[in-house]
């Protein structure tokens, strides 16, 4: 019965030490977290082992997981309405999960105004066991004006896939593999990477991302929307990789899209 943040990033189920200062060799373990007011768990100045855990939230906001460097996610259940898992410093690994994608957030959030340098990231053995994200319609190209607000993919980003990426403010992050994936429902989309975010008070999107693998992913049906990739910031998205892509036992091919904005 925590009062909802919807506005200001406080009030958080479970807080160590704010998010300026030192906290190590932090551990939970076996509980179960319902309808928390912000993120269920976040302690992004050190090392956090998150293990064996149930979150279960509706509210806007309510992220998963937010640790710092080092940082291990494992054994756990999340139904979220937003990020299960951020992506924002060294060395993040997340192993045996079983989500409930709900309407709002990605799986794992790679860049949300990054500044700093972000390399190494490994996630494997994930279950998605519901999408409930299904407005709009395929198209060719990824999605219509229901999907993207502003009605094109470079002024109307998304978060609703597996990976998102949207905005960077100076950070690269490299070297993350993503692999042994299984969808118990058709996913709304594996991959949204951009450099910049159309709305107010984001930054011109510099940073860049290098080295991104998707690997050994098994679905019913292949996403309502592509994956993609948009550079339309200062800066470049390079060796992105989608491979072992299978939807209904059928490898899918050419199911990621790359496009440019970026001048230089």
């Amino acid at each position: 019965d925590f009062p909802h943040q919807n506005v200001s990033w406080s009030n958080h189920m479970i807080e160590f030490e704010g998010f300026g200062s030192r906290s190590t060799d932090i551990s939970v373990q076996g509980i179960t977290i319902v309808d928390a007011p912000k993120t269920c768990v976040t302690g992004r100045a050190g090392d956090l082992e998150v293990d064996n855990i149930k979150c279960l939230t509706w509210h806007a906001n309510t992220d998963g997981i937010a640790g710092g460097p080092g940082s291990r996610v494992t054994n756990s259940f999340f139904k979220i309405f937003d990020d299960v898992v951020k992506f924002f410093h060294d060395d993040i690994a997340v192993e045996g999960l079983t989500v409930w994608h709900q309407q709002a957030g990605s799986v794992f959030q790679l860049s949300w105004n990054t500044s700093g340098d972000v390399e190494k990231a490994r996630v494997s053995d994930i279950d998605i066991v519901a999408v409930d994200r299904s407005v709009g319609r395929l198209e060719q190209t990824g999605g219509t004006g229901s999907d993207y607000p502003a009605g094109t993919r470079s002024n109307g980003a998304i978060n609703n896939g597996l990976i998102n990426a949207r905005n960077f403010r100076g950070g690269s992050i490299s070297d993350l593999i993503f692999e042994d994936i299984r969808f118990d429902e058709q996913p709304f989309q594996l991959m949204q990477l951009q450099l910049k975010d159309h709305r107010s008070g984001f930054t011109t999107g510099i940073g860049d991302i290098d080295g991104l693998t998707l690997r050994n992913v098994t679905m019913p049906e292949a996403p309502r929307v592509q994956s993609y990739v948009l550079d339309n910031g200062v800066g470049s998205i390079t060796d992105i990789r989608q491979n072992s892509i299978f939807a209904g036992g059928t490898q899918l091919t050419g199911y990621l899209v790359t496009e440019t904005t970026n001048p230089n």
